[in-house]
């Protein structure tokens, strides 16, 4: 196994505060067969416009990793996943969604509180060359260790918050690492947040829930949301020193591989 990376890097944490339809800043465009696992759970509207529900992973051929928020309430249609490198003015590849699986012990609710926001999602057959690999590495002992955090959310800070692939563009990703959070203790819901390199600023916003948060082990967590801090010198749509919250993989691997086996 590859050995993880650790970072000695300045960790701007802050205080919980503001939207969470907010963007990756600070990241950049994936290279084409980089992240083939990541995908992107959507529909499509009555004129075949996609229109994006979250961020999601390919962990098998029929099996997708997102965040339980995602589910709740209930999509009026399950939707598609999109899959493969969906490259800027070309087509894509989709799936089916067939059915949806919140993690058990989701409750829904206020987001700075829910624990277990994870599940899965099982599709018709998806083939493509490689699939994400879950890391059953314990949670507690990455801290320090660099991340990829991978979405297709919104793409820009203006009052027209445009989805990846509505605006023409691809899977966007930043490096990143794994960090406890402040202020809130997620310990019981077994949160961690990933921090950026000191004097950039690295976010998910909105439609980046769901998406992978990478370690040199596998798939380590998704997005949840970000925890921020602006003020009024600040425009309301630009960003602020933070982090993203993502719900830890490890804790929750025995739900996952038994959901994935016995119902594949």
């Amino acid at each position: 196994m590859q050995e993880a990376i650790v970072l000695y890097l300045c960790i701007p944490l802050s205080t919980i505060s503001g939207s969470a339809q907010r963007r990756i800043y600070g990241g950049r465009d994936a290279v084409p067969g980089e992240f083939p696992y990541v995908t992107v759970w959507g529909s499509f509207d009555r004129e075949w416009n996609f229109e994006l529900t979250c961020s999601s992973s390919a962990v098998s051929p029929t099996w997708i990793l997102t965040a339980a928020h995602c589910m709740i309430p209930k999509p009026e249609k399950k939707g598609i996943v999109a899959y493969g490198d969906i490259i800027p003015g070309q087509k894509f590849n989709f799936s089916r969604v067939l059915k949806m699986f919140p993690h058990p012990g989701y409750k829904g609710g206020n987001t700075l509180n829910e624990c277990y926001d994870i599940g899965l999602l099982r599709t018709r057959k998806i083939i493509i060359p490689q699939y994400g690999l879950l890391s059953a590495v314990d949670h507690t002992t990455i801290m320090g260790h660099e991340v990829i955090v991978a979405g297709f959310g919104f793409t820009n800070g203006t009052e027209g918050f445009t989805d990846a692939i509505s605006a023409n563009k691809t899977l966007q990703v930043f490096k990143g690492m794994i960090s406890s959070c402040l202020e809130v203790d997620y310990r019981l819901c077994s949160r961690l947040c990933v921090s950026s390199t000191c004097g950039h600023v690295s976010l998910i916003c909105g439609g980046d829930s769901g998406g992978p948060v990478i370690h040199a082990s596998g798939i380590v967590g998704v997005n949840g949301y970000h925890n921020i801090d602006y003020d009024d010198k600040i425009h309301k749509h630009s960003l602020a020193e933070g982090s993203t919250v993502l719900q830890a993989v490890s804790p929750v691997i025995d739900w996952l591989s038994t959901t994935i086996n016995g119902k594949s």
